[in-house]
């Protein structure tokens, strides 16, 4: 062979040799993924005092908030003529059906204009009652500011919810949302 030819061959081999020592391992493995509906571990529920206030109509709730699996619920609210309010005590409840082992939060976002929404841990006695000037706070309970994050105890299974529904509250349809953290 010639001076040229063992050149030639040379870079041939010093290019190629990297490219044919190098080996990439591709390793194909099968993972199994399965998705199904679960119960959620806390969920809005029709509360002790939802039949009354449903029996005088001012609220409506779908049927989906008779499941806790159900992510969706229609919550219709009628107000009342005038500029009086009413106050409905227990409409509403939030489940804590998880472990109870830890805290747990809730935050309501975008509620309207003219609803106010108290919570409270302990059930009151059912009631209606209109209010005059300034609603009768619940005993124990605590107005619920949008936005704002609220505790669940450990253990609390049930946190009620009063709704103050004013006479110049927002109508049309509203789109309330409700998290929670576990």
């Amino acid at each position: 062979m010639n001076k040229k030819m063992i050149t030639f061959v040379s870079i041939a081999l010093a290019i190629l040799i990297p490219g044919i020592a190098t080996a990439s391992i591709v390793m194909d493995s099968v993972i199994t993924t399965t998705v199904s509906t679960t119960t959620t571990p806390i969920y809005i529920a029709p509360g002790p005092g939802y039949d009354l206030a449903h029996s005088q109509g001012f609220i409506t709730m779908s049927s989906a908030a008779y499941s806790s699996t159900s992510s969706n619920i229609t919550l219709e609210l009628n107000e009342v003529p005038g500029t009086g309010n009413v106050t409905l005590y227990n409409a509403m409840e939030i489940v804590n059906d998880s472990s109870a082992t830890n805290t747990t939060s809730f935050v309501f976002n975008s509620i309207p204009s003219g609803i106010t929404i108290y919570y409270n841990a302990t059930s009151e006695n059912t009631k209606l009652v209109p209010s005059m000037s300034n609603p009768a706070v619940p005993n124990g309970g605590t107005v619920i500011t949008d936005g704002t994050s609220y505790s669940i105890a450990k253990g609390v299974t049930s946190v009620y919810l009063t709704i103050e529904i004013s006479g110049t509250a927002a109508t049309g349809t509203h789109n309330m949302l409700f998290y929670y953290e576990i």
